[in-house]
């Protein structure tokens, strides 16, 4: 096992460790590269929980992949700088090496520059993407490599129905622009959450949710779902999530809201609960900044 600060399996110096691909911040297995000699390793963190809530990563456990498909996971770009730098990341080409520190921060400061004016696509298309996709099974933990591979090659002649299902996974962000273009937009959005099918109302609600859209049509599609699809709590749980985002920009969904919780009655107490909750959230009078800024003021 490899220590906490540790994540590649070399004895050159760990300042010169870089995530491969992706912001690696809360997920517990990682793929790291060295800049120094290029070795790459896939780990495990192993977490210790001495008291609740607080959670330590007491090692690195390395794993064991196929060759090829290490190789391939390998040839994806290295994420510069450190976990400051890592939310809009700048990313660095699989073939740069770096034998100090020093020179790597020349190299990323260049870099940064470079794609100041990027879009994560063209971030990584400019570092370089694998031409091929995996070549063997992929361990479903590192399931987002092949979601943003499929992602990057998303045009805008890809059929709607593709792009669809990218929604809710890491091609997320390289399919939305494209569905974003279609210019009955509003209406699909719409359409999916007025679906009888539990999966499309779901892709609604992330596309919703996520551009915070809280036009007529959308309302009232959220409102024929509460009104007429079936007490499934995790089906419900979707739509309740987008309306206390959108909060009181949905408070004509008060009256629906307060059907619903009719309907469950003493079927699903904590759903029931959740539902006259958020009908107080939805009527809750609007604050405007200037009255929070004096509420502070006076405490």
């Amino acid at each position: 096992m490899l220590p906490p600060e540790r994540e590649v399996e070399c004895p050159c110096a760990m300042p010169l460790q870089r995530p491969v691909g992706f912001d690696p911040r809360g997920w517990p297995w990682r793929v790291t590269a060295c800049v120094r000699c290029g070795v790459v390793t896939v780990v495990e963190q192993i977490i210790s929980e001495p008291r609740p809530h607080d959670t330590r990563c007491v090692g690195n456990r390395p794993l064991v992949l196929d060759p090829s498909v290490l190789a391939w996971l390998a040839s994806w770009p290295r994420v510069a700088g450190r976990d400051s730098d890592w939310s809009a990341p700048v990313f660095l080409s699989a073939s740069v090496k770096a034998r100090r520190e020093g020179a790597l921060a020349v190299i990323e400061a260049d870099e940064r520059t470079a794609q100041t004016n990027l879009s994560r696509k063209e971030r990584f298309f400019r570092a370089g993407v694998p031409s091929e996709p995996a070549p063997g099974p992929m361990i479903s933990q590192l399931k987002h490599f092949m979601q943003v591979w499929e992602g990057l090659r998303l045009t805008e002649t890809t059929p709607y129905e593709e792009l669809l299902s990218h929604v809710g996974t890491h091609g997320f962000p390289f399919a939305l622009p494209y569905l974003q273009q279609r210019p009955t937009f509003e209406a699909d959005v719409a359409e999916l959450l007025s679906s009888s099918d539990v999966v499309r109302r779901r892709i609604g609600a992330d596309l919703a949710g996520h551009l915070d859209l809280a036009t007529p049509a959308i309302l009232d599609a959220i409102e024929k779902w509460l009104d007429e699809r079936a007490l499934d709590a995790r089906d419900l749980h979707s739509a309740l999530n987008l309306i206390a985002g959108l909060a009181q920009r949905a408070v004509k969904l008060a009256i629906p809201l307060e059907r619903l919780a009719a309907r469950i009655g003493d079927s699903d107490y904590f759903l029931k609960e959740r539902v006259t909750d958020l009908v107080a959230q939805v009527k809750a009078p609007k604050t405007s900044p200037e009255a929070s800024s004096r509420r502070k003021r006076r405490r």
